[in-house]
């Protein structure tokens, strides 16, 4: 399989996942997110696949949280 990015790296956060992560920071959601995908012909995730991702990003923001506090 080839791959162009650094799956070994510690810090590695899939495609998917970094788009999702940078949604919630900004305040949009899975409609604002695939417009602004859109209005930049780039393809993205269907509603499922969001939801999935939002799951696994919020369990690592909640974990992070409760780190800090």
């Amino acid at each position: 399989m080839f791959t162009s990015e650094n799956e070994q790296d510690c810090n590695y956060l899939p495609i998917n996942k970094a788009l999702v992560n940078g949604s919630i920071a900004i305040g949009i959601g899975h409609a604002q997110l695939t417009e602004l995908s859109a209005s930049a012909d780039i393809p993205f995730l269907s509603t499922f696949g969001y939801l999935n991702n939002l799951s696994s990003v919020s369990q690592s923001i909640k974990d992070t949280a409760l780190e800090e506090i």
